[in-house]
């Protein structure tokens, strides 16, 4: 139910994770349990193309066109390095639509590092993504105990009930 299979190649890996590291780790807030988070506008000339392409192919995969995006939150970056993680929770809803995040996982470390979502173990393998029900369901990632930093782009939209089931 959660993942849903490759959406980025092995070199559109390669560019995004330069990206991430070079261009936008630098320009990223610290928060909580030393996770860093970089929030991503359309305006931004720093958010490399690729991303809005990917984007594009999500929304196309799901069916997702003409849905709200996500306003709060937004679409974002989340880099997690060594010793990063966070913390069990649940994102709001708004009105009667669900908080609903489409997670690419660009890199994923193998020590440490495991997503659940609703209590469930999600498979966030290099190059794949993955459904979140943020809004209903309780999510979150363990201490990521690699060398490997977890990068995560996250693409939030409000869905009705329906169209998360």
């Amino acid at each position: 139910m959660y993942s849903r299979g490759t959406i980025i190649s092995e070199d559109e890996k390669k560019l995004l994770i330069n990206w991430a590291t070079e261009v936008i780790y630098p320009k990223m807030k610290s928060i909580a349990h030393n996770r860093f988070h970089y929030i991503m506008l359309d305006s931004d000339t720093n958010i490399l193309p690729l991303v809005w392409t990917i984007k594009q192919r999500i929304i196309e995969k799901e069916g997702l066109k003409g849905y709200r995006v996500e306003e709060s939150l937004r679409d974002f970056l989340i880099y997690l390095p060594k010793d990063a993680h966070v913390e069990k929770h649940v994102d709001p809803n708004k009105n009667n639509l669900i908080h609903t995040r489409l997670n690419v996982f660009v890199t994923s470390p193998v020590n440490g590092c495991n997503t659940y979502y609703g209590g469930k173990l999600v498979n966030t393998s290099d190059c794949s993504y993955a459904l979140c029900r943020s809004g209903i369901d309780e999510h979150y990632i363990t201490r990521n105990n690699d060398d490997i930093p977890r990068i995560t782009l996250s693409f939030g939209f409000l869905l009705p009930t329906e169209k998360v089931d």
